[in-house]
């Protein structure tokens, strides 16, 4: 997935069609207001792609293209995606100095999907949810709410024992903590912090990013 939001901005999305796959571009039209909201900007469709391989050759030739059709699209300065790695690195090398952001809603499934796999309770799931996304009802941080990659870090630190005594109820030797590690913190750290949120005009404080 990945999405152009306006001129400045897009976000992609891969859809299923048959045998082949359909990645939409999306972008918010900012010469049109939605009705009764003189904030919000109404999200257009933009280039479709049609394709048979999802690999990092294919997707290139689609953000090559893009700008092959239209040059200032040279000026992107920020995208999103639901994550998918050979389309996040097609478009790091098409578009280098433009922002990239990451879907909550892809990421935060990814999360859930591996705390079932540990046979985490429903109920526990959402504690590690708020610990990751924050209660914003509540203004509980969490920490994808973290201003720079050094606070994530000591966030997270404080969160290892945690983690790892809620786990050990449902699931022995704990693995959420490390897996997080390995799979999460980096994600976070490049395309959801606060800070790069912001930078990406999502607010201060800033939305969260979802390619929907």
């Amino acid at each position: 997935d990945f999405v152009l939001q306006s001129h400045n901005s897009a976000s992609w999305a891969s859809i299923h069609l048959g045998t082949f796959d359909v990645t939409v571009t999306t972008y918010r039209h900012l010469l049109l207001t939605v009705q009764q909201n003189t904030i919000k900007h109404p999200v257009c469709i933009g280039p479709l792609f049609v394709h048979v391989k999802k690999d990092f050759s294919a997707y290139h030739f689609f953000a090559s293209s893009l700008v092959g059709r239209r040059p200032a699209f040279t000026d992107l300065r920020c995208y999103g995606t639901d994550g998918e790695a050979a389309l996040v690195n097609a478009f790091a090398a098409v578009f280098p100095r433009a922002t990239h952001l990451r879907c909550f809603l892809h990421f935060r499934e990814n999360i859930e999907r591996k705390l079932q796999q540990l046979n985490i309770s429903t109920s526990t799931i959402k504690e590690y949810r708020r610990d990751i996304f924050g209660n914003p009802s509540q203004f509980e941080l969490g920490l994808v709410d973290a201003e720079s990659e050094s606070e994530l870090d000591a966030m997270l630190n404080s969160l290892e024992e945690v983690w790892n005594n809620r786990e050990s109820s449902f699931h022995s030797p704990p693995e959420f903590y490390s897996w997080f590690r390995r799979h999460s913190r980096d994600v976070i750290a490049k395309s959801m912090l606060r800070s790069i949120r912001e930078k990406a005009g999502l607010g201060s404080p800033p939305e969260p990013y979802y390619t929907n």
